[in-house]
Order: structure tokens, then sequence, then C-alpha cells
């Protein structure tokens, strides 16, 4: 929120639990991504482009952030 890398939570692992963290959900958008997701009022954006030199295959894809599914593209 301060824009700043720093994060506010508390109470946060000191380490894995033995196999890892459970896998929520994910998701394969297609293409390649090159940003961070964005996530806004329970969705997740992601910007990424389709496996195209030309440049004009970009695409923000908007996923469920409850479950992965895609909104829209």
């Amino acid at each position: 929120p301060n824009r700043d890398g720093v994060s506010a939570e508390t109470r946060l692992l000191t380490k894995w639990p033995e196999g890892g963290p459970k896998l929520l959900w994910q998701a394969d958008i297609g293409g390649v991504g090159y940003g961070s997701p964005a996530v806004v009022g329970g969705k997740v954006y992601i910007a990424g482009a389709t496996d195209n030199k030309d440049g004009k295959n970009e695409f923000v894809v908007c996923l469920s952030a409850a479950d992965g599914k895609k909104v829209w593209k």
C-alpha cells in the first residue's frame, strides 16, 4: 500500500510445513506472462502475450481470486 515493497502482514510462517503450502488453484492463461499479477476486489489481473514476435498479441486476463477461473481476457 505504501509502494515500498514492505508488507504489514503479521503472524506469517517462518518456515513452510512439510510438503510445502497447499496449492489452492492454478491457471493456464496461455502465451507468456511478463508482469506481476495485481489483485483487486477478488479479481487477479495478469498481462501477457501470445508467443508471437510481432507484438500485436498482447492481452490482459482477469481471473477470480477464489478459484482461478477466467472472468475475461
